[in-house]
């Protein structure tokens, strides 16, 4: 089977724009879901139950001793091996059996040892990152982790994932690696972009709203509150209509004291007062915005 027709869109524009893997005709590259139970593609292997926290505090050493906490990409402790064949010294992917925050996948190039809590895969024909990449999405969707739903080798077995099937295998299952990751860079971009404009649009209202209630019309606003006018066929103008601070109580008829147990009257209310002394309500609030009808009209 052939990749996805997007993901091959997207591989070719990646790329060009990077002047990478030109040696892959990714429309011609042909792939296969393979069993993980499958020997001939991978093999597991536990972790060791001498390797402990009692152990770690008392044997502290230079190796890396992975257990089932996520912190640390699972690095628990570092020790010294009890046995030289304890130690893992080749690439291979690793992953947590058991962990209430779930199981994920770890590409490791460095020699460890591992606790009974973790496990890890070797493969001679598929790419070890490729293969971290594709089993930490089947970890997540098949929620591993905890209680009855534990990643224990005999259930992963029985997940499928997608490889390469032709002779330069190796190299293509490089190249998607090399490719997810400059993507994730580019998601991970726009997410920040996003969070930021968010935050710019939350201030933008902030200033913006009261600006247009403003009696002194800012050209900015009139310009974009203009053209967003045009845009959804509303025939109006904000410099159309004019806005004013109103002596609050030549308008207490048309207020209602929400909150309040019964209506007041106006002498009650703490008022803003003006330059003049006298109490107001900034129109901005939208209380007391008085527009000309007959400008409206035009």
């Amino acid at each position: 089977m052939k990749l996805d027709n997007e993901i091959r869109h997207y591989f070719k524009r990646w790329q060009a724009e990077q002047n990478v893997y030109k040696e892959i005709d990714i429309d011609k590259e042909e792939f296969e879901y393979k069993s993980l139970a499958d020997e001939e593609y991978f093999k597991f292997k536990n972790g060791i139950a001498r390797y402990t926290k009692k152990y770690a505090i008392n044997n502290s050493g230079l190796i890396p001793m992975l257990g089932s906490s996520l912190k640390n990409d699972c690095i628990a402790y570092f020790v010294k091996e009890e046995k030289n064949t304890d130690i893992i010294n080749q690439p291979c992917v690793s992953f947590n059996k058991d962990n209430a925050k779930g199981s994920r996948a770890f590409f490791r190039d460095c020699p460890f040892v591992m606790d009974r809590h973790h496990v890890c895969i070797f493969s001679k024909k598929v790419d070890p990152e490729y293969l971290c990449l594709a089993l930490d999405r089947i970890l997540i969707a098949q929620k591993y982790g905890w209680g009855e739903n534990v990643a224990n080798p005999s259930e992963v077995k029985k997940q499928h994932l997608l490889v390469s099937i032709t002779s330069n295998a190796n190299i293509v299952e490089k190249s998607l690696v090399r490719f997810i990751e400059y993507y994730k860079i580019q998601f991970n971009q726009y997410r920040q972009l996003i969070s930021q404009l968010k935050s710019q649009v939350e201030s933008f209202d902030k200033a913006f709203l009261p600006a247009i209630y403003s009696a002194k019309k800012d050209p900015f606003i009139v310009e974009y509150f203009d053209l967003w006018a045009q845009k959804n066929k509303k025939e109006l103008s904000l410099t159309s209509i004019d806005f004013e601070y109103v002596p609050l109580f030549e308008n207490t008829d048309n207020i209602n004291l929400t909150g309040s147990k019964s209506l007041g009257n106006h002498d009650d209310i703490k008022h803003i007062e003006d330059a003049d002394g006298l109490p107001v309500f900034d129109a901005s609030s939208s209380i007391l915005c008085h527009i000309s009808e007959s400008k409206l009209s035009r």
